[in-house]
Parts: C-alpha cells; sequence; structure tokens
C-alpha cells in the first residue's frame, strides 16, 4: 500500500490510503532528516474518505522503524492512539518507516494514518 506524499519543504505529509478498520497500514520512505515526527488516525463511515466516522472503542498501536534499528519496528513514546478519542502521538527519532496496528475498533468502519515529520 503506498503513501502519498506532501510537497511542502519546511515538513514532510505522508497518509495512507483508507481501508478498513482491521487492516494493519505501513507507510515506508519517512524523511529520516526530519526527526521530530507525528502520527493520528483518521476515521471515516465511507472508503472514500467524504464522510467522518467516529470510532467508540478500540485502539490503534504506532510503532516506528528507524535507522539505528533497520528493518525492526520500535515502540513510540505514548505509541497507543485510543479510538474514541483520537489524538495525535509524537516521537523524535530518524525514522524510515511507520506501522498502524488497530485492535477492536468499533464504531468507524474505515481509516487512515497520517504521519508528517519536521526538522525541529
Amino acid at each position: 500500500m503506498g503513501a502519498r506524499r506532501g510537497t511542502d519543504k519546511t515538513f514532510s505529509l505522508y497518509y495512507t490510503d483508507i481501508v478498513s478498520v482491521d487492516t494493519t497500514l505501513e507507510i515506508s520512505g519517512l524523511d529520516m532528516t526530519k526527526a521530530h515526527c507525528f502520527a493520528a488516525v483518521q476515521f471515516f463511515d465511507d472508503a472514500v474518505g467524504d464522510i467522518a466516522g467516529t470510532a467508540t472503542a478500540g485502539s490503534v498501536t504506532i510503532t516506528a522503524g528507524t535507522i539505528n534499528n533497520a528493518p525492526n519496528y520500535e515502540p513510540t513514546i505514548a505509541g497507543t492512539i485510543e479510538a474514541a478519542s483520537p489524538d495525535t502521538i509524537s516521537w523524535a527519532a530518524n525514522t524510515i518507516k511507520a506501522k498502524a496496528v488497530p485492535a477492536g475498533i468499533t464504531g468507524a468502519i474505515f481509516y487512515r494514518m497520517v504521519v508528517t515529520c519536521n526538522e525541529t
């Protein structure tokens, strides 16, 4: 599954395709020179992303692959996003990939992961 990348030079924006909430997502090719990373999940009630969804239970665990520990994934600080109140999490590392693993998501039907990275 390919990720899309934004074009702003001050930060890098990546997001996955919209998939069912039981699907693990991965983004590779993150810009490791921008070591301050943020991840969030967005829930939808349609596969196109036109109708926002509200998850009522479950969680999504975010892990990161860093240049220091490739090809493995490592836990991120505050690496679990509660689906019913999805906050953005952040970490500092020279990250080359990120993974979202959902568990027990109810209420919403589809989701995607969004990752941004900047230098500070």
